[in-house]
This record gives C-alpha cells, structure tokens and sequence, in this order.
C-alpha cells in the first residue's frame, strides 16, 4: 500500500522551498506517483486517474537541425547529440521542434548528459541553452549554417542560460529581458540533471525547474506569437535527451 505519511511529507517539502513555488504544485503529486511507482503498491486505477487529470510530459520531437553537425538516435529527435563525424569541432549545434504553441500550457523535460561536466568545484560548465524560439524555419536539415539561439533569424527567443546562469529574452538578436534565478546556490544544472520546461500561453510565460525539485524562474514572453521548443550547445560531449515523454 502506499505511505500516506511519506507522500504527505514529500508534498510538505516540496510545497516549502522547492520547484512548487507559485503554482503548478500538482506536478508534485504526479512526480511522486512516477518516481515511486516501482518501489510501492500504487494501485493501476490510481496512476490512470493521475495521468488523466494531471500535466505528463510531452513528446517533443527535436526534428530540425544540420545535418553536418547534429544528429539524433534513429532520426527520432529524441536524443540529441553530436554528428560523430564532427566530433572534435567546437561549434554551435542548435536542435528545434517542428511544432510550435500558441496556446494552452505546455510542460517537457530533458535530461543533459557530459559525465565531465559533474556538480561541484571541478565541474566543467559547458555553454548551454534550453527554451523556446519563434522562428525555425532557418534551421535547417541540409544547410551548414551555425545558428546560436540568439540569431536575428530566430525572432523572439526565451532560454535558461546554462554558463552565464540567467534566464535571458531576446528579440531578433537584440537582448530585451533577463532574470536571476530564484535560488542563488542553483543556477545551473551539470550531468545527469533534469530541466523542466513550463511553457504558459494563457499568461504567457515560461519557467524553467531544475531536477523536479528546485524553482528556477519565470520569464514573461511576447504574447500571441508561435514558440518552438530549442536546445543548443557547443561541446561534442553534451548530449540531451527528451526525459518521461508519454
């Protein structure tokens, strides 16, 4: 059966000082109801009627990018990594979905893997950019263009900034907005971490969560336009990958 007590005291925690601050603390119920499923008895009515009312993580699809510098495993766009054939080159490698919102509240997460990149004093902190961008159709599978995620050709862009660790806001490659992160002991995120990804176009917003747990920001966004899910990042060892899809 399942520990009412251990769920009260992880809702408790996580509503105090966690990602739960300002709304959205349903989510808190459905990660714990995923991360304990195969360590207690859940039963399968309870978990159906979860998911059915509660935010899952989407199944974005990271389709666009070059070729000749990115790839992704089966040509899925669900892992995305490096093109081997340009492993020793240092260069920006942009991946971005096919599909973009303009409405409703959209909720993804990745997980970043660089085991040289480690939480700590000696941990690498690579550049890396998770958000949303208005404009895709110069990424491209067959063109050789190095686009970084603040390009004019990108429009409106919104992204957690893993390196200068802020949340930045750009419209056509001019900077017009920026946020520190609510806790300033976690403003990045390093190896095996999760990135949470709020997307709200009925208040137009976009938050950013570290690992389920930890509240990074919240960003406003120009309303009324189409945003499209974008990942980029420069090293060869990086490697991120579409986390919980359903």
């Amino acid at each position: 059966q399942v520990d009412h007590n251990i769920m009260t005291q992880q809702i408790t925690l996580g509503s105090k000082d966690s990602m739960w601050i300002g709304n959205h603390r349903e989510l808190l119920v459905t990660a714990f109801i995923r991360q304990q499923k195969d360590e207690t008895d859940i039963p399968k009515e309870i978990q159906s009627m979860i998911w059915k009312y509660y935010p899952k993580f989407e199944n974005i699809e990271f389709l666009r990018y070059s070729k000749y510098y990115c790839s992704t495993d089966y040509n899925e766009g669900h892992i995305l990594r490096t093109n081997i054939e340009k492993g020793t080159l240092f260069c920006s490698r942009i991946f971005a979905s096919n599909n973009g919102f303009n409405k409703d509240i959209h909720l993804w997460k990745l997980r970043y893997l660089n085991t040289k990149s480690k939480r700590g004093n000696n941990g690498l902190c690579s550049f890396g950019y998770v958000g949303i961008v208005s404009n895709v159709s110069s990424i491209q599978r067959n063109k050789r263009n190095k686009y970084q995620i603040t390009s004019s050709q990108l429009g409106y862009c919104y992204f957690w900034d893993k390196h200068n660790k802020v949340i930045m806001g750009y419209s056509n490659g001019e900077k017009i907005d920026y946020i520190l992160p609510f806790d300033d002991e976690i403003t990045t995120y390093y190896d095996n971490d999760e990135i949470v990804v709020l997307l709200d176009c009925h208040q137009w917003k976009l938050s950013f969560y570290l690992n389920e747990k930890h509240f990074i920001g919240t960003i406003k966004i120009t309303p009324n336009l189409n945003y499209y899910p974008v990942v980029q990042f420069y090293s060869a060892d990086d490697e991120y990958e579409v986390a919980e899809y359903v």
